[in-house]
Parts: C-alpha cells; sequence; structure tokens
C-alpha cells in the first residue's frame, strides 16, 4: 500500500468537505507513492513522536493538527521550527493531517470525547460541529465536573457556573465541543443541553459564558482530544486488516505524545 491508499481510506473516515474553511488539512509532507510500512497516529507530530515512529519502522504519520498551518516563507535550519521540520523531510516521513474534519465527522474526536465521559449514545446538531448525549444518571455540578476530570485525566478543570445554577443542581443532558470553544451557543438550547465540555476558552468568552444558562466546563485542549487518536486508530486499524490482512501496514498510536501544559 502506498500513501494514496490511505489517503482514500480517510477520506472514507474523515471526508475532507467536513473540515472548516480556514482549516488545512492532508497530505503535509513527503512523498505520497512510497510503500507504507507503518502508521503512527497522534494529535501532534514533535521530536519526541519523529524518533518513535522511526524506531518503529513508521514511513507516514497522521496527525491531528496540521503539521503546516500558515504558509511557510522559508524551510531554514535556522530556527527549531525549521530544524524540525527538515528533520522530517530527511527521514522521509509522509504525513498527513486531519483535523476538523476528524473533530466533525462519524465517530470521530467530538463522538470519542462523549464516550470517554460516559455518554454511550451520540446525537449531532444541526451544524454536524457538535455532539450530545445523556448522562447513564444524574449528577450534580459538582459531582460532574470530578467526573470530567477523571474521565479525562485532565489535572484541573474549571467550572463557568452562572448565577442562576448552584453547584449541587443536577445535569443530565452534556454537550462536547472538542478543543477551542468555537463560540457557538444556540445549538446548546436547540438541544437542551445542560452542561458543555469544552477545551479551553478565552477570557472574554469566559465573561460571556457566564451569563448564559448553562454550565461550561474547560478541560484542556489536550484533554479534550487525545481520545479522538485512540478511535481513528481503532477504524482505520480495522478497516486496514479487514481489506488487506496479513499485508496492511501496522497502526501505532504514540506512546511519546504528551500534553504541552504541564505542572511543576
Amino acid at each position: 500500500m502506498n500513501g494514496y491508499d490511505i489517503f482514500a481510506i480517510m477520506e472514507e473516515i474523515a471526508p475532507k468537505a467536513l473540515a472548516c474553511d480556514w482549516d488545512h488539512v492532508g497530505i503535509m509532507a513527503g512523498n505520497p507513492f512510497q510503500e507504507i510500512s507503518g502508521i503512527m497516529l497522534c494529535l501532534d507530530l514533535t521530536p519526541a513522536v519523529l524518533e518513535e515512529a522511526v524506531s518503529e519502522n513508521c514511513n507516514m504519520i497522521i496527525t491531528h493538527h496540521p503539521l503546516i498551518f500558515n504558509p511557510l516563507t522559508t524551510l531554514s535550519e535556522e530556527t527549531p521550527r525549521g530544524r524540525f521540520l527538515c528533520g522530517v523531510v530527511r527521514e522521509n516521513i509522509l504525513v498527513f493531517s486531519a483535523h476538523t474534519n476528524l473533530d466533525y465527522c462519524e465517530g470521530g474526536v467530538n463522538d470519542s470525547l462523549l464516550k470517554q465521559l460516559g455518554v454511550s449514545e451520540s446525537v449531532c446538531d444541526e451544524t454536524g460541529h457538535h455532539r450530545f448525549g445523556d448522562l447513564p444518571e444524574l449528577m450534580t455540578v459538582r459531582e460532574f465536573a470530578s467526573h470530567v476530570n477523571d474521565k479525562l485525566a485532565a489535572e484541573g478543570v474549571r467550572v463557568i457556573l452562572p448565577e442562576s445554577i448552584d453547584p449541587e443542581d443536577y445535569v443530565k443532558r452534556v454537550g462536547v465541543s472538542c478543543g477551542s470553544f468555537d463560540g457557538e451557543t444556540s445549538w446548546i438550547y436547540d438541544c437542551e443541553v445542560d452542561v458543555l465540555v469544552t477545551g479551553e476558552i478565552k477570557h472574554s468568552a469566559a465573561v460571556e459564558l457566564e451569563m448564559e444558562e448553562f454550565v461550561t466546563v474547560t478541560a484542556g485542549h489536550y484533554a479534550t482530544e487525545i481520545w479522538g487518536v485512540d478511535g481513528l486508530a481503532m477504524h482505520l486499524g480495522d478497516r486496514l486488516l479487514s481489506e488487506h490482512g496479513s499485508d496492511a501496514p501496522e497502526v501505532f498510536v504514540s506512546s511519546t505524545s504528551r500534553n504541552p501544559l504541564k505542572n511543576i
């Protein structure tokens, strides 16, 4: 199998048409004609992930966050970023990214996040950008915040609690918007969501959310999206195995991928 064979499967899993207009998805670097020996999946391509891919004989890496997002004006080893990108090219690694299209697709990042929170049935809102569902049992706001922290290994969550809502009030319906909060709230009311779980929120947006009539829990960008990598690995691995059997390249989830924000 070459890179184009993998691209075709990824197009079925997370069609490019689902990506936001501002996004940059698809091939980032490398030779799509080369035979693929192994595929490494990660949230972000870092030097540690690159080293891991080489050690595992993976010559293709699929990232969630695009390796190259803003257009490059130069590719020089005078900068840390430039040295890293040159290293990717020297290792002959094919890099492919699925970003907002993976967020929004069926079984994608938002679905994986909701599943990790214990919601077994995921429903899509009218925009196709968000998911929601009901908890198996009622929880108080305080209990749910702790639940989110534990289930997502978030190392601390923050809660935006409107004045009309008490920490001991119960919540049932959970909505998710992985990664950075997109500012959309109408769907939350349309879908009668009690609590929104998202990754990160700007201060100005948090001030506005405090005026709303639902609870917001922020768990961090990494903690709300890493589960989508596991979901993609299972989906892609199953497809390759069912269609190509033992000839299919092995799929790995990076074990060196880490949240860049650390507590010290």
